[in-house]
């Protein structure tokens, strides 16, 4: 059976017991088996708990244990086992002698968050290329990690979505992350007088670029955490 990234993709809930509201995380993909998923770190946070609803699946699944890495923002979760599985719709590792391609083209599927807070999202598949390769600090503070720079936006929900190259669609490379707007002026800017008060008008435009958390030197501790050691 052909591998479609669709099939491999689902999302992430979120539930708070207290409250019993269940909200979107983000978007997740099977990783290896259908019993292990892929997503970004902040899609988890703590004090929330996390289910997957996979294609295939009749009802999400909650999630037994979250592996997260300690520097990248990328995080491993652990579902139990169901007799729903869609063994050959998987994501399968990256090989020992992976090597990255400059400007190479990338796919995945995700699930952007549109409209209103209700509206159920609708999954699409996104296509680019990586603009460059290199050493991301979030803005935020915290560890920086080794990242993509997509060619193309990454909306709201789009976080945590598996890459592939499109020469092997099958073969995970990077998890979404977060987006950064850039911006350059396409006007010059003005300066009115009013009343004494001088005021500086500038057009621009902003160009947004998704991240995307390269899987590249993660190999050994994916390989531990699906073993389980």
């Amino acid at each position: 059976m052909s591998f479609f990234p669709m099939m491999a993709s689902g999302l992430v809930l979120l539930n708070d017991e207290a409250t019993g509201e269940t909200w979107i995380g983000g978007t997740c993909a099977a990783y290896v088996t259908r019993r292990t998923v892929l997503t970004a770190g902040h899609c988890v946070p703590d004090g929330r708990i996390p289910y997957v609803h996979l294609p295939g699946l009749k009802e999400p699944q909650r999630a037994l244990r979250v592996s997260r890495h300690e520097a990248s923002d990328v995080a491993l979760l652990h579902l139990p086992a169901s007799g729903e599985e869609l063994s050959t719709q998987v994501y399968r590792p990256l090989s020992p002698d992976f090597t990255l391609i400059d400007g190479g083209d990338f796919l995945g599927h995700g699930y952007p968050v549109e409209g209103s807070a209700n509206a159920l999202p609708v999954g699409r598949l996104f296509k680019g290329h990586f603009q460059r390769y290199f050493g991301y600090e979030p803005p935020s503070g915290g560890s920086g990690y080794f990242a993509a720079e997509m060619s193309t936006p990454a909306p709201a929900g789009l976080s945590g979505g598996v890459l592939a190259y499109a020469n092997e669609p099958d073969v995970a490379v990077a998890v979404v992350t977060t987006n950064v707007d850039s911006w350059v002026t396409i006007d010059r800017f003005e300066s009115v007088e009013r009343e004494g008060q001088v005021y500086r008008e500038e057009i621009r435009r902003v160009v947004s670029y998704g991240i995307a958390a390269m899987l590249t030197g993660l190999g050994p501790w994916l390989e531990a955490e699906l073993s389980g050691t």
